[in-house]
């Protein structure tokens, strides 16, 4: 198999705060290649590209990566740039492409792992340096199965870095949709999730959080039966924990079905998670959801709005994943811990004063 490497300057390429990798990561991966009896050049693209913008200089070095190496089968981008490039180029040279983890500062001499989903998606397979930076793969686009571990470490000792088990069980992947927050009280508004199953042509899982939610389950049976999509409604009680996140991981959309003060939790999670939101409008949504942003908010009170709104998140997967990096960014910006408790420690100094 014929292998390139590749990895972008660590001068003018260095865009959005991302760093190349150093060039011993590069020759360590070349080395566990080898020893796997692959072909392997290292491509370093310093000095062949001065971008004035990201995308004109990615597609130049998409264009020269077709021009000198169309016989490679696979490419290791080692990085956002080279990533970005060499998924450009797989149009013409058809070669699979392999990206990495990348290094992005978090805050002032912190730096953090992110995985770019923006090439996630697309890629042919995912190393990921930690179980974490694996997981989160999954969160923000990664299929089922292309998900690897892989420590920087080992590589630099030149160690082989044998595939591990699939992050998701392949089999459990089947797209669906999620209503958290139980059945809701408005019949209009169950009637729209069996609806959304119906137009979709998923199966739709309703997760309610306690006891209390499952003496609505018969109602709601009962309109699946009514809609002939029984077998595709399948609810879930009194989940928490990992097995809730789970189940967020491996959805398609997050319906968020209530709009009390208490239900705001269930948009907070899919946005933590990385996945879209359709809310039922209120104003606890209100202030979690961005309309058009991290999700969509629907009234219950228009017929059809909920299914309609869902069909159309279903049939577009780069605004699912826009929404859903959108929605991480906000809940990490606005709700994280540190973020609530200076607020609260603000307006108690407002109401002392």
């Amino acid at each position: 198999m014929r292998v390139v490497v590749l990895r972008s300057a660590a001068g003018p390429l260095r865009l959005f705060g991302v760093t190349a990798p150093p060039a011993a990561l590069a020759l360590a991966v070349a080395s566990a290649l080898r020893a796997a009896g692959d072909e392997v050049e290292v491509v370093t693209l310093d000095g062949l590209v001065v971008p004035d913008t990201w995308s004109a200089g990615v597609q130049g070095l998409a264009s020269w990566l077709a021009a000198n190496h169309p016989q490679a089968d696979t490419v290791h981008a080692l990085d956002v740039v080279a990533a970005a490039a060499a998924l450009a180029a797989r149009r013409e040279t058809g070669a699979r492409v392999v990206v990495r983890a990348q290094a992005v500062p978090a805050g002032p001499n912190e730096p953090r792992r992110v995985l770019w989903p923006l090439v996630l998606r697309a890629a042919d397979a995912v190393v990921a340096p930690t179980a974490a930076d694996a997981r989160e793969a999954v969160m923000l686009g990664a299929r089922a199965g292309t998900v690897v571990r892989c420590l920087d470490g080992a590589l630099l000792a030149s160690a082989i870095c044998d595939p591990v088990a699939p992050m998701v069980d392949e089999t459990r992947c089947e797209p669906y949709l999620l209503a958290m927050s139980g059945v809701p009280e408005d019949p209009r508004t169950a009637q729209e999730l069996v609806r959304a199953a119906v137009v979709t042509g998923r199966r739709l899982v309703v997760a309610s959080p306690s006891a209390r939610d499952e003496t609505s389950w018969p109602f709601l049976r009962f309109l699946a039966g009514k809609h002939g999509v029984q077998a595709r409604v399948e609810t879930v009680g009194r989940l928490g924990g990992p097995d809730l996140f789970d189940l967020v991981d491996r959805c398609e959309v997050v319906i968020a079905t209530r709009s009390q003060p208490s239900c705001g939790l269930a948009p907070l999670v899919a946005m933590r998670r990385a996945r879209p939101v359709i809310a039922v409008g209120g104003a606890t949504a209100a202030e979690v959801v961005v309309d058009g942003i991290t999700g969509r908010l629907v009234d219950p009170a228009v017929p059809y709005e909920m299914a309609s709104a869902v069909e159309d998140l279903v049939g577009a997967p780069f605004r699912r994943l826009a929404w859903g990096v959108a929605g991480r960014d906000r809940v990490e910006s606005c709700f994280a811990p540190e973020q609530v408790a200076r607020a609260l420690a603000t307006a108690h100094e407002i109401t002392a004063a």
